[in-house]
């Protein structure tokens, strides 16, 4: 797990997926693993959701995506997708499944034996619904939209990941079509509407969170993760005697962002965004200082760690028209991460007004 979750794919959970797309796990911390150390600093972690396939750009060319998925009940010339796209998300209410020996059974009788099962299962559906929704205003709200063709090709990826999972964990003489129909009798037309509306959902929600990154001030910041003290005062010596940064970063740090030269991608300068004790570290610094040497503690040891400002952004301001150039290369640079999913989720909420029930 690195500092900012990895390379982090944001889905709602895919019911009928549950035994191809494994749910994502945080790894035991170890002396190896200072993601997971950097991230013990976290304040209030988000909870973490099952994953699926890779987010792709949306500037896809590939105009094979329109001529082979036939999107059905859709207006001719349609080219991009929008939040009232995802209107037609939602259940049927408290549907009937079944009747045995003259009694029903509804939806509602699931949903009490899944929590019984797995109350946090649960709990991370119900947080991903929210997450839809407020996707879907926000975007409402701001104009955002993407490429219809690119939303196509990202559903294709996901079909094509699924199909592969299948064939791995599956009989190979059972296609997805069939598992799909068979195991939950979904229709695969329905699968892939399914599909299709996730891969917008994680479309319009990467835009949302840059574009209200992008807006405020930010943080580009090195860090050099080491577990031995006089090593990181040996490290912080060359910094300050000139030495290469990337270079220090790629041959002593044991942060995931050490094969990046140790650079994380620009972070808010924003108590409420959960890596903000990292930035703390870093306030009192200009663009191209170093800090002293950082003690990280964990419950079970003890990192060190030198920070470093790449740059200090300033807020870009603007409609998101205006914006979306700045965004788009921002997304194509950095992808979204669940600490920047946290961050949007604390800073929207208020808008909406979210009562959470218990469920």
């Amino acid at each position: 797990m690195s500092l900012l979750c990895g390379t982090v794919m944001k889905v709602l959970l895919l019911a009928p997926l549950a035994l191809l797309v494994p749910a994502c796990t945080s790894p035991p911390e170890t002396a190896a693993d200072t993601g997971g150390a950097l991230a013990h600093e976290m304040r209030d972690p988000p909870l973490t959701p099952s994953t699926s396939a890779p987010a792709a750009p949306v500037t896809s060319t590939a105009g094979s995506a329109e001529a082979e998925l036939e999107v059905p009940n859709e207006p001719a010339g349609k080219s991009r997708y929008a939040g009232q796209d995802l209107m037609e998300h939602g259940g049927e209410g408290d549907r009937l499944l079944a009747v045995v020996a003259g009694q029903e059974i509804r939806a509602s009788d699931l949903y009490r034996n899944l929590f019984f099962e797995n109350p946090i299962w649960v709990r991370q559906a119900l947080q991903n619904e929210i997450l839809f929704i407020l996707t879907r205003e926000e975007a409402l709200r701001l104009g955002i939209t993407v490429d219809r063709a690119a939303t196509l090709e990202v559903e294709r990826q996901m079909i094509d990941d699924h199909r592969a999972r299948c064939a791995a964990l599956l009989d190979a003489s059972l296609t997805l079509e069939r598992f799909i129909e068979e195991q939950y009798g979904m229709p695969f037309a329905a699968y892939t509407e399914l599909v299709r509306r996730t891969a917008l959902f994680n479309l319009l929600l990467d835009r949302c969170v840059r574009y209200l990154e992008i807006g405020k001030r930010r943080l580009e910041l090195g860090v050099i993760v080491v577990s031995d003290p006089e090593l990181g005062e040996e490290v912080r010596g060359k910094l300050l005697q000139g030495a290469s940064f990337d270079v220090l970063a790629k041959q002593h740090s044991l942060d995931q962002s050490a094969a990046r030269g140790g650079i994380l991608a620009p972070i808010p300068v924003d108590p409420r965004h959960p890596l903000y004790p990292l930035v703390a570290g870093a306030l009192d610094l200009e663009e191209g200082a170093v800090s002293k040497v950082q003690r990280i503690d964990l419950p079970s040891q003890k990192m060190f760690r030198i920070i470093k400002v790449v740059q200090d952004l300033p807020p870009q301001r603007g409609a998101y028209h205006e914006l979306c150039e700045a965004v788009e290369a921002g997304l194509s640079r950095d992808p979204v991460d669940l600490a920047a999913i946290h961050y949007w989720q604390e800073c929207v909420r208020g808008r909406y007004g979210i009562d959470i029930k218990e469920p």
